[in-house]
């Protein structure tokens, strides 16, 4: 929120460390890494996410990171 994507990815990278099934981090730290530029190192979080998260809770998200490394 306060315009820090470097520090932002940080904090996410270290809570995906301290909790691999933080799905809400996952997705967030793959995220801020897509929209900072970074698509090589987004997607190994991207398809953790898509293999891992519940598509109960994720669904819609699971489906969104699927199309996003399909046009990749």
């Amino acid at each position: 929120k306060a315009g820090n994507r470097k520090a932002a990815i940080g904090h996410w990278k270290q809570a995906v460390d301290i909790d691999a099934t933080n799905f809400y981090a996952l997705y967030n730290v793959a995220m801020e890494l897509v929209n900072d530029g970074q698509r090589d190192a987004a997607r190994p979080y991207l398809e953790r996410f898509a293999r891992t998260a519940p598509p109960s809770l994720y669904a819609a998200d699971v489906r969104r990171v699927q199309a996003m490394l399909a046009r990749w």
